[in-house]
């Protein structure tokens, strides 16, 4: 195996095909397309197999959105493709890709054994979701996307495609606008053990999610940190950076209290941080009881908070009450369901809106108590908490509102590959979507991207085959498309030495390709700060403290509610930390990872955040899930929704010191796809699918 040696760590080399960092539903997807294409190198990297968000998220209903595939609705791709272009800031191209490719990818994980619900004709019946038209959402249940995982992971092992758990990647290696490398720091599972490793690549594909590790008021699990921040340092454009989703979700357990959590109506109330003073809240933001019970009955269809949804009586004034007590007053707030809300002791029919009633009453669910409605509607629900400690028949549930998911993310165009030559973002970390976006179609987007990202690289391998590699220690030579690195050394503390020590081991690789040379300025900057933060590790640290400061700050401030001057004043803080790494103290030196981890957040807090300033510098107003508003609307105010940036797309980099440098440009209409067979086949044939 090939070594560095710098700032006393020893880094082992090693060069692949292809490597893939992220092992949720999309980073599996790419590895299984891959192989099945007949990629054969490829290394899977991952912070662990059971962390992030696929592995560890659901819903009530958790959906995956596709064409509609049964029944008598009439649906078609360019049908599809509008619903996604119609939600905003969404390129045409983009949502074709997504809108064709979603049947093919929907059988894919059927075929693998993904139990989506059927009835005994072999259709697989769809039902409506948010921002839906033709009931195209699909579900295998509350954990669609965990028996994703588990299916295409099968497929992973059976392919015997190597995965490395343990990793925190550090920095994305470029050349020549093209990416050629990703170094990260292993740990193994008790902590004992760590090293740098350095793996050299012709393609380069990020599966890491959203950066979730921006809020403290998350539905994302904690074991899902993100690693948007590398690819921002790397060069990679952000698109639609201030597109979220936030929503009602439990604190304790992290889990959207979307659905029949709501259409049982409960009652919310908030208490001091001591638990003392109990109080129910809703009726400040509604005219009447009806009007409060409605709004929580809508808000099971209507969980994403939404500007458009705070007229009175609007759903979305729930979202904003909650905000109020918890980030203004410094309440807790909690749903109960063991009492009904506004001290009925029955549920008063008269009092329900007649879509309530007739779903309950449709549901068999009347009963006296909330607790005893969601048991007759969804007793798995109540299960849910119950195998967390949370008993929803006896204790209150801790709630508030959080982050679910980024819709905007990396740039990429219609092959998943950003600007950046041979480095894709698939899944969460790819910002196709934008304004809105039908529930489950981020399922749907993983899968479809992963697919068009393997497809891409394994023609772009087939066009410049892989040469016949020699045995372990000896010399090969590689395909022209190979990274190539600098053999010029450095002196001083920073230098850089090659040795060889033999067959590499690492992660059943199956045979070592020798690295004659090295780009070692890209390495050495991230060794010297590990190195810096090791020597100062002197059994205090701050990463906690540091990370809880801007998360807070971020939820309170520039999560669903957005404060300009709040956002500007945590975004100098986090370029003056960032300007100061030496300010950044690990207590012990086995929390290195989380010191990296800690960087990259602070990165994607000046990306995410400066691309909201900049929003509202170009005269933004409240859309989709964010309210810009100082201060807050009151019941009855008029909210300005913005339409001027409705058609386009703001596009952010990341300079020097930290600076975003935005732009906007209209978005790319649908496309106008070719249609003629003949034609179309005589393009394939000449040219290819890929190009």
């Amino acid at each position: 195996m090939k070594t560095m040696e710098a700032y006393g760590w020893s880094v082992p080399v090693e060069i692949h095909d292809v490597l893939i960092f992220g092992s949720g539903a999309a980073g599996l997807c790419c590895a299984k397309r891959l192989a099945d294409l007949g990629v054969r190198d490829i290394l899977l990297l991952t912070n662990g197999i059971r962390m992030g968000t696929s592995r560890n998220t659901g819903s009530d209903k958790q959906t995956y959105y596709r064409l509609n595939v049964s029944g008598s609705t009439p649906d078609s791709i360019a049908e599809v493709a509008q619903t996604l272009f119609d939600g905003g800031a969404c390129d045409g191209d983009t949502a074709l890709v997504e809108a064709a490719l979603s049947a093919r990818c929907f059988y894919h994980l059927v075929d693998l054994g993904v139990p989506f619900v059927r009835n005994g004709y072999g259709e697989f019946v769809g039902y409506k979701t948010d921002h839906d038209p033709k009931a195209r959402a699909a579900s295998a249940g509350p954990l669609t996307v965990q028996e994703m995982c588990a299916a295409l992971f099968r497929q992973v092992e059976r392919a015997g495609i190597p995965v490395c758990e343990g990793m925190t990647p550090v920095k994305i290696l470029t050349e020549d606008g093209r990416a050629i490398g990703l170094l990260c720091l292993w740990q193994s599972a008790d902590r004992r053990e760590q090293e740098f490793q350095l793996f050299a690549c012709r393609h380069l594909v990020m599966a890491t999610g959203a950066p979730a590790s921006l809020y403290e008021k998350s539905v994302f699990p904690e074991s899902q940190v993100g690693a948007s921040g590398i690819c921002f340092e790397a060069g990679v454009m952000g698109k639609n950076l201030t597109e979220w989703q936030y929503g009602l979700a439990s604190t304790g357990y992290r889990w959207n209290v979307s659905g029949s959590y709501q259409q049982v109506l409960p009652r919310y109330i908030s208490t001091a941080e001591d638990g003392s003073d109990v109080r129910e809240f809703l009726l400040e933001g509604f005219n009447d009881i009806p009007a409060a019970l409605n709004a929580t009955f809508l808000k099971g269809y209507q969980w994403p908070f939404d500007v458009t949804k705070l007229d009175p009586g609007g759903s979305s004034w729930v979202d904003l009450l909650v905000y109020r007590e918890t980030v203004l007053r410094g309440r807790k707030v909690y749903m109960d369901f063991t009492q009904n809300p506004f001290g009925m002791k029955r549920l008063d029919r008269s009092l329900l809106s007649p879509e309530c009633l007739h779903y309950l009453e449709s549901s068999g669910a009347l009963q006296d108590t909330p607790y005893e409605r969601l048991m007759a509607l969804n007793p798995d629900a109540i299960q849910l908490y119950r195998s967390h400690g949370i008993d929803l028949e006896r204790e209150w549930l801790a709630v508030d509102v959080c982050a679910q998911h980024n819709n905007g993310g990396l740039s990429a165009d219609i092959w998943w590959e950003t600007e950046v030559q041979n480095l894709y973002a698939i899944g969460e970390l790819n910002g196709s979507h934008g304004i809105r976006r039908p529930g489950g179609s981020a399922l749907n987007a993983g899968q479809v991207g992963a697919f068009r990202a393997a497809e891409q690289i394994a023609a772009r391998l087939k066009t410049k085959p892989v040469p016949e590699q020699g045995k372990s220690g000896t010399t090969s030579n590689c395909a022209e498309s190979a990274p190539q690195w600098d053999t010029e050394t450095a002196a001083g503390a920073g230098q850089l030495n090659l040795a060889s020590s033999g067959a590499c081991q690492n992660f059943g690789a199956e045979e070592w390709k020798p690295v004659t040379e090295f780009r070692k300025e890209q390495c050495l900057p991230l060794l010297e700060r590990a190195a810096l933060w090791c020597s100062h590790a002197e059994g205090s640290g701050n990463l906690r403290k540091l990370a809880s400061y801007f998360q807070r700050r971020n939820s309170s401030y520039a999560g669903f509610v957005r404060n300009r001057t709040e956002i500007e004043q945590t975004l100098a803080e986090a370029k003056e930390l960032l300007s100061h790494p030496e300010r950044i103290q690990i207590a012990h030196a086995v929390e290195l990872p989380q010191a990296f981890q800690l960087w990259d957040m602070l990165v994607s807090t000046a990306a995410y955040l400066g691309a909201m300033l900049d929003y509202i510098q170009d005269g933004g107003l409240s859309r989709g899930s964010a309210l810009i508003a100082e201060p807050l609307p009151e019941p009855g105010d008029v909210v300005p929704v913005d339409t001027e940036h409705q058609h386009q797309i703001q596009e952010v980099t990341l300079k020097r010191e930290f600076t975003v440098q935005a732009g906007w440009r209209r978005v790319r209409k649908i496309p106008d796809s070719p249609q003629w067979f003949e034609q179309v086949w005589k393009d394939m044939k000449q040219k290819g699918e890929c190009r």
